[in-house]
């Protein structure tokens, strides 16, 4: 309910401060004054900008202020008090999400020792006549990086083939030795271009 406002302190300044009998009335009034335009310089003793009315709000939402170099920056509205829980990970992902939305932008989950390759760079197998593969990690990582594999060489034939006979791990095992790739990255890239079929588990092949 009511209002929320957000006013930045210089330390250096609270000596004028303390001594000042009119510096509640000051904020007040910056905070009235707020409302027609950019933040408010509010001042005490010999400084001018004691102390800055940056930004107010409606109680029921949350706002991200970035506070540093004496000054303050309202980065706007992120979302609903009554939604949002910031102790929690995944309210405070959404949170800055939210921020971070209309600039283009998103908050990835970090790599763990399960998915060792989210953040490190595919090798480049150069190949003649190598075919781009597009290889893109399941959990939303900000790396898409080139494999390029040469898909008309006998070994890539016969993994095709290891492939479709359900012979798996022996075409990741075959795909490691001969394209460069990880154990967690070969069974990714199997994944990617040649996903089980959900009836019966077989497996297809995409072209």
């Amino acid at each position: 309910m009511g209002f929320n406002t957000t006013v930045l302190i210089l330390n250096d300044c609270l000596s004028d401060i303390e001594q000042d009998p009119d510096f509640g009335q000051k904020i007040s009034r910056a905070v009235q004054r707020l409302s027609l335009g950019d933040k408010v310089d509010i001042s005490s003793g010999h400084s001018g900008n004691a102390a800055t009315v940056v930004e107010t709000h409606h109680a029921d939402g949350y706002k991200l202020i970035l506070v540093g170099g004496n000054t303050a920056f309202d980065l706007g509205y992120v979302g609903s008090t009554r939604d949002l829980d910031p102790g929690k990970n995944e309210d405070l992902r959404e949170i800055l999400n939210t921020l971070l939305r209309d600039r283009g932008m998103r908050v990835v989950t970090k790599p763990t020792n399960d998915f060792p390759f989210g953040r490190a760079r595919f090798p480049k197998v150069k190949r003649s006549g190598a075919m781009p593969l597009m290889v893109e990690t399941e959990r939303e990582f900000p790396i898409r990086e080139m494999i390029k594999i040469d898909t008309q060489s006998d070994w890539y034939k016969r993994m095709e083939k290891m492939v479709e006979g359900g012979k798996r791990i022996e075409a990741i095992k075959h795909l490691r030795a001969n394209a460069g790739l990880g154990l967690a990255e070969s069974k990714h890239f199997l994944d990617q271009w040649y996903p089980y079929n959900e009836a019966g588990g077989a497996v297809t092949v995409q072209n």
